[in-house]
């Protein structure tokens, strides 16, 4: 079975199409900053903090206090986990400020389009900055708890449960967060 594969396997790009027919499929919850999915884009473009329209303005410390709720969540599903991460989608300007940040923005470069493991906690909370800002999209295989992450679409990613027991376990940790994971709607 293809499900299986994909965890047991080293790499993540030959298995791209199948990832993607997931997400075209709705086989994957939704962990957010809303608790439902927003069906009125008007409104929601109106709310929505997105992190280059607020990096000069009172609202980036909203945004930078949602943006943690993500990283505090898939750092410790990084804890229990072999972590393989996968960047296909890449803006190459450096949004970092801080030495140690660009530091690890660079590394990211050199890992673009290819799979690699994570074991740097602070080269794994580059990517998922990059991803909440809408910087870089990548893929990351929790693979002992068999759970795919889909980073890039600003604050919220996709989830996928290969093992649907720790669903559970995920929804605590968003909802302690403030966080909510649910199923999206269909379109």
């Amino acid at each position: 079975m293809i499900k299986n594969e994909l965890f047991k396997s080293k790499n993540i790009e030959s298995f791209l199409d199948d990832l993607e027919s997931f997400l075209d499929n709705n086989q994957y919850y939704l962990l957010d900053i809303f608790p439902q999915t927003v069906l009125d884009n008007d409104k929601l473009s109106q709310y929505e903090m997105l992190y280059n329209f607020s990096i000069d303005d009172k609202n980036q410390s909203d945004f930078i206090i949602n943006e943690n709720k993500f990283i505090n969540i898939l750092k410790k599903l990084w804890l229990y986990n072999k972590t393989k991460v996968f960047v296909f989608d890449f803006n190459f300007e450096n949004p970092f400020k801080s030495v140690k940040e660009k530091k690890k923005f660079e590394s990211i470069i050199n890992i673009r389009d290819k799979t690699t493991f994570i074991k740097d906690i602070n080269q794994l909370e580059i990517l998922i900055k990059l991803g909440i800002r809408e910087k870089a999209s990548s893929i990351l295989f929790f693979d002992d708890m068999e759970i795919i992450c889909w980073l890039g679409n600003g604050l919220n990613c996709c989830l996928y449960f290969n093992n649907e027991s720790y669903k559970k376990l995920i929804q605590k940790m968003s909802t302690t967060e403030g966080l909510y994971l649910y199923e999206p709607l269909n379109n």
